[in-house]
């Protein structure tokens, strides 16, 4: 294929089909790319493969049907039908102690492997009915099965069992999970430990963890205390029946087996010790373990006997914290060592300055950048000698604002993690300069000086490196030798030659390309000229000594050259920098450099745009109903700083070692241009002078050319860079092509995000039987989740379409059904659930629900065929039940958590969230009081004498609204005196607004990243917010 034809298709592939167009089937592909679609594949297999009906990404390719078991006393026997779409590893009944024998796959006996300590085969696409055997002594307890078997049907000694038991991936097979009588009778035991797990939070938590070692008959008993005394209870998590009593018992319904119940209660109020009471029949001890919320408050345990929680038989994750032996009676007192975060750390930043003198040294040009995270103060202020001009925090632009109590500039800080540059001017002394220029301590700063043509840094004081400065220069090798040249000229000629030596040496020694070393070989040579005899030495000391002179000329010349031109054109000291203002391209320019942005800038943005119009209608409307704090004062002017120089001229490095405080200075010596020039024609007299001197009179010397080799080989490969491209693989399609062709076939279909859809739903239950009848549309083979839930209700029999359904799995507690594209009629049909109430999860919703009913009242159920996600059944008529003695669970006293979230921006706004704490069930009324202030801005909320009336249904968990807020400069915070919720308050303040609060000590933030102070108060505490709008900074001229 050549690279005209390869065009070709690629602009048919590609304008052939619209932006959505559906996937490309292979019938559909181009001729001459028809080979290449099981290439392109190849690594795509599951593709064949039925997929969620909401999700194309997640496929499953193997589906069991109804697992049917029939088990006696010595022998057992379990089939099964499969349908595969790829070839896959099948997980049979079974494990390392019961192995299935005698397995076959449509009747032809199957190879069986240990994979993973399962029994698995292995099977092609196809449609498989599975069968097998297990023998054994006696009937184990349990058996493990498949972790995605959908249905089970089990016979146990002949008998049909409607509800087996599975739990962790295990049938139990026990007498007492199937309710069948056993035949050896035992003694009734029940051995008890207790573990509680104290969570310190606002109200005070007890986990408590019951574990029961239950043997003999299925009973009744009673747990005397699952909570401590005075705690009232949030939620019970039991896998037997159970029901709290009045005086706080447990009333359990037990059988025989290792059992775990977790009670969660709440403290009426902050209580400062915690007592294990003492009752009869009750574990001698108790093992505690105590959950801190360090954020909340630091508290430690006194008074209790401490343990290693390993040597425990505690849960895995408890073991994690301390753990303490507490006897009936004892007591465990908490020892408060600070509430809250009243004393944050330090804030850890680091500092990076540059600083550009004023060509006429009337002050600095300086940039900063500070990074690092935030604990404290969240206001960065500079120092009263510094004048901020420019502030940009993480990017953004930042207004500065003048503190009121200090008439301090700075700018208000929101996030932890902060990366800010900051542009200022200082325009007092220059030779006095702060460190930081910030009202703030620094891990670590650095800086660099940039110093303007002829000026020259003489010395430096206050840092801890040695910048590059005149004095720094200076070595004692250097001292020694200035000093051996002075002393020898003096000892030669006269001490006041010997001062001419040093001073001059003294003026040169540092400055570039000047002559040094050629000074000490002369007053060599013409000390050795002056002690010599007349001879062969002599002459030889006359010409070295003639040399040298030579060297002095071919060094000073140049040398005399460059400072008499520093002298009268000070910006000719370095020939290769340039001095420009920046280069401001027109908008038609910038447009072009937009244009030719990198593609992968231009994916990005296609992928956040994609991603958006992806997004969920309802993430989509709570981000667009979600105030904004970000917005900008219309009359607010943003500075735009002094400008920042783009010179580098003179760079001098400037180092701390270790944290540097606000208080430290740094000193700055300078050789003004003036001084500069003086100095420079001074060395040339000098060196004039001292040359004289050395050789008695003036001679002439010519100049010897320098010679240099410059490299001229490089550019002689750049014409190898251009070599003709290879054509022997023009047939193979390029990458590019194969790519896009593997995305046309792989393409999702078009009809996600559900390519299944539900247009009706009857429901019919009666005492015995609960039968539901779905009507299902599907356009691609998909997956679709039943109304079902393992825990709950699970049917014995689903049909499709009149047959039984040939592909059921279990995700979770979720039963999932594979159906072909079509109409399609589900049935569902069981024996409704022992206990007098359940739930019914509806995770995939018809449009219109209709229900008939004797004996049940259903909830969830609306006007004009509407359902909601979850169906509750309660039986009316307890008569009637199957199991009467079966208990009932109590409704637990309800309890919510109310966050007030202030959003302090330009406008004031409250969101109010209620969130229900206990499990629902209840229906509640709330009067909760509104804030100083604040108005109601939602629709249908009823207010009256300032209490907002909120009526929860049952089922409801969660409940909000809006509100305006007055602006004060003062908000006074109350924590209402109620045992019916607990409130949290969170402030969120735009950086025009300053904060200082008192009261209680706000907590320490749990995301670092953004400054949102929070706090969890107890009934009656108080928080005082004192705000202050800081008055904006006028701009520079």
């Amino acid at each position: 294929m050549n690279g005209t034809a390869r065009l070709v298709f690629i602009i048919a592939l590609w304008f052939c089909a619209p932006a959505q167009a559906k996937p490309l089937s292979p019938e559909q592909v181009p001729e001459p790319l028809k080979p290449w679609v099981d290439w392109v594949l190849q690594d795509n297999r599951e593709a064949v493969c039925p997929f969620i009906y909401n999700s194309y990404e997640q496929k499953h390719c193997s589906w069991p049907s109804q697992l049917n078991l029939d088990f006696s006393a010595n022998h057992g026997r379990f089939t099964s039908a499969w349908q595969v779409y790829l070839d896959s590893w099948i997980i049979l009944p079974g494990d390392s102690r019961h192995w299935p024998v005698n397995v076959t796959v449509n009747n032809k006996t199957a190879l069986v492997l240990n994979r993973n300590g399962s029994p698995a085969i292995q099977l092609d696409a196809g449609y498989y009915q599975i069968q097998g055997e297990f023998f054994w002594d006696q009937p184990p307890d349990n058996l493990s099965l498949p972790a995605n078997t959908g249905l089970i049907g089990l016979v146990l000694n002949g008998k049909a069992i409607s509800t087996p038991a599975l739990k962790d991936g295990q049938l139990w097979l026990k007498a007492s999970d199937t309710g069948q009588n056993g035949l050896n009778k035992v003694e009734n035991t029940l051995d008890l430990q207790v573990f509680r797990k104290l969570i310190d939070e606002v109200p005070t938590q007890v986990l408590t963890r019951l574990e029961l070692n239950v043997s003999g008959e299925q009973r009744e008993t009673t747990l005397a205390m699952p909570m401590l005394a005075g705690f009232i209870p949030m939620h019970i998590t039991s896998p037997l029946p159970a029901r709290l009593e009045p005086d706080g018992s447990l009333l359990v319904q037990i059988r025989p087996g290792r059992w775990a119940i977790e009670v969660l209660a709440r403290a009426p109020q902050d209580l400062p010790e915690l007592t294990l009471g003492q009752i009869p029949s009750w574990p001698e001890s108790e093992i505690w373990s105590f959950e801190a919320r360090p954020a909340l408050r630091i508290a430690e345990i006194e008074q209790a006997e401490a343990i290693d929680p390993s040597q425990t038989a505690m849960p895995e994750d408890w073991k994690q914290l301390p753990a303490y032996r507490i006897n009936p009676g004892q007591a465990l007192r908490f020892k408060v060592i600070r509430r809250g975060d009243p004393e944050p750390e330090p804030n850890q930043l680091s500092l990076t300055r540059r600083l550009w003198l004023d060509f006429n040294g009337g002050g600095y040009t300086v940039n900063d950048h500070i990074n690092g995270r935030m604990n404290r103060g969240w206001r960065l202020n500079a120092q009263a000698s510094a004048k901020l001009g420019r502030a940009t925090l993480n990017g953004d632009n930042q207004l500065i604002t003048r503190e009121a109590q200090t008439g301090l500039e700075g700018v208000e800080v929101r996030q932890g993690h902060i990366d800010l540059d900051a542009d200022s001017r200082q325009e007092h002394s220059i030779s006095t300069l702060s460190a930081t220029g910030w009202q703030q301590n620094f891990n670590s700063v650095n800086a660099e000086l940039f110093l303007p043509p002829g000026w020259r840094l003489l010395a430096v004081s206050g840092v801890d490196n040695l910048p590059d400065s005149w004095l720094a220069r200076w070595t004692l090798l250097d001292l020694f030798l200035v000093l051996i040249a002075a002393l020898a000229a003096g000892r030669l000629w006269h001490a006041q030659w010997g001062a001419l030596v040093l001073v001059t040496l003294g003026l040169i020694w540092h400055e570039p390309d000047s002559p040094q070393l050629v000074w000490l070989n002369i007053l060599a040579a013409t000390a050795l000229i002056t002690v010599l005899p007349e001879g062969k030495f002599l002459k030889a000391a006359l010409i070295y000594r003639r040399v040298c002179g030579v060297a002095l000329i071919l060094i000073a010349v140049p040398f005399f050259i460059g400072q008499i031109r520093q002298a009268l054109y000070p910006q000719l000291e370095n020939p290769w920098q340039t001095i420009t203002p920046p280069v401001y391209q027109p908008q038609a320019s910038a447009a072009l450099e937009m244009e030719e942005a990198p593609a992968v800038m231009q994916d990005n943005v296609s992928s956040l745009a994609e991603m958006k119009k992806s997004a969920p209608a309802t993430l989509r409307s709570t981000a667009a109903q979600k105030p904004n704090l970000d917005q900008h004062d219309p009359n607010a002017k943003v500075q735009t700083g002094p400008g920042l120089p783009q010179w580098q001229w003179t760079s001098v490095q400037l180092a701390w070692n270790g944290s540097v405080d606000s208080g430290q200075n740094l000193h700055l010596f300078y050789s003004p241009p003036w001084l500069t020039a003086w100095l420079n024609l001074i060395r040339v007299l000098l060196i004039c002078a001292l040359a004289l001197l050395m050789f008695g009179g003036p001679e002439r010397f010519k100049r010897l050319p320098k010679l240099s080799l410059p490299g001229v080989a490089g550019w002689l490969l750049l014409p190898l860079l251009w070599l003709p491209p290879e054509s022997g693989f023009a047939d193979i399609p390029d990458q590019a092509l194969l790519d896009q062709l593997r995305e046309r076939l792989q393409a999702p279909p078009d009809c996600l995000p559900s390519c299944a859809d539900s247009p009706q739903m009857q429901l019919t239950i009666d005492s015995q039987l609960l039968d539901i009848r779905l009507q299902i549309n599907t356009q691609q083979t998909v997956a679709v989740p039943l109304p079902a839930n393992y825990g709950q209700w699970l049917p014995a029999q689903v049909f499709v379409d009149g047959q039984p359904a040939l592909g059921l799995m279990r995700q979770g507690n979720e039963l999932w059904l594979n159906l072909a594209a079509g109409p399609h009629q589900v049935i569902l049909r069981g024996a409704v659930p022992a206990p007098g109430k359940f739930d019914l999860p509806l995770p995939f919703k018809p449009h219109r629900f209709t229900y008939q009913s004797s004996s049940w009242q259903i909830t969830g159920a609306l006007e004009n065929g509407q359902v909601e996600d979850q169906l509750q059944f309660i039986r009316q008529n307890t008569s009637q039940s199957v199991n009467t003695n079966t208990l009932e669970p109590g409704q637990l006293p309800p309890f919510f958590s109310i966050d007030r979230h202030l959003q302090l921006g330009l406008n004031w706004e409250v969101t109010t969230r209620i969130q229900r704490l206990t499990p629902p069930g209840t229906a509640v009324s709330l009067s909760v009081p509104l804030l100083p202030g604040e108005a109601v801005t939602s629709a249908g909320i009823r207010v009256k004498d300032g209490l907002v009336q909120i009526s929860m249904a049952g089922q409801d968990s969660f409940f909000q609204w809006q509100s305006s807020l007055e602006k004060t400069g003062k908000i006074d915070l109350t924590a209402t005196h109620t045992q019916q919720w607990v409130e949290i308050w969170r402030a969120d303040l735009t950086p025009i607004w300053h904060l200082e609060t008192s009261g209680l000590a706000m907590m320490h933030p749990a995301d670092p990243s953004h400054w949102q102070p929070e706090w969890r108060p107890w009934p009656g505490e108080q928080v005082t917010l004192l705000i202050t709008r800081p008055e904006a900074v006028s701009g520079q001229p």
